[in-house]
């Protein structure tokens, strides 16, 4: 078991070194996204103890801080299959340097490619990442539709191309209809009276609302 006092060191000087990963210039995929998936997870982690349910806490952390680190480079042209595995090697990479144990860093970069959207997953680090990088866009309509124009525009400059709304609306339906298709459920807090998903129930309704919208109307909230 690792020392409390080596957790603490480990996870704050890599949340550090991390910040230097990410780029403020991206409108969603930044260190501030990155610090608040962090937040969500640790809130998770919280919840699994109370229940008694095993998690490695300080790997989830870490996977949390590194998750998307490098997303605005190029991941093809350095060699990788996707920025889920560039970041995986950032982390790697940044650990090593920090002196993390190499059974941490296999399951940190293990949890982080469990974030990738078409990803299932294993462990209880992986249900956990997976649910605090979505916990966002379940608050309510206006943060979602928020969250869903910074990733259009994020992915529009990281490719240089504009993207239709009907595609574009098209897409973000078929992934969040993915997400809803998986089961994250770790903890019984965030189940509603009926012992439903509020999660998976709030999303649902999110979406149909989404799905509705014109450019028009989505532009009419931007102002």
């Amino acid at each position: 078991m690792e020392n409390p006092e080596h957790e603490i060191m480990l996870t704050e000087r890599a949340r550090l070194a991390a910040a230097e990963l990410y780029s403020s210039e991206l409108p969603y995929h930044n260190f501030d996204h990155a610090q608040n998936v962090v937040s969500e997870a640790l809130k998770i982690a919280d919840d699994c103890d109370q229940e008694g349910v095993p998690i490695n806490r300080e790997a989830l952390e870490l996977a949390a801080i590194f998750h998307d680190a490098g997303y605005h480079r190029d991941y093809k042209q350095e060699g990788f299959k996707s920025k889920e595995e560039l970041s995986a090697a950032l982390a790697k990479n940044t650990l090593q340097d920090l002196g993390a144990s190499q059974e941490l860093i296999k399951q940190v970069q293990e949890t982080i490619l469990a974030t990738r959207w078409d990803s299932g997953f294993a462990t209880n680090e992986q249900k956990a990442i997976r649910a605090a990088d979505l916990a966002g866009i379940a608050k309510n309509f206006e943060s979602f539709v928020d969250n869903n124009r910074r990733i259009r525009k994020e992915y529009e400059i990281l490719n240089g191309v504009k993207v239709p709304w009907d595609v574009w609306k098209r897409e973000t339906g078929k992934i969040i209809s993915f997400y809803l298709s998986q089961n994250i459920r770790l903890t019984s807090r965030h189940d509603d009276e009926q012992g439903r998903s509020i999660f998976h129930e709030n999303t649902k309704k999110i979406l149909e609302q989404f799905l509705e919208l014109s450019e028009g109307e989505l532009e009419g909230k931007n102002t």
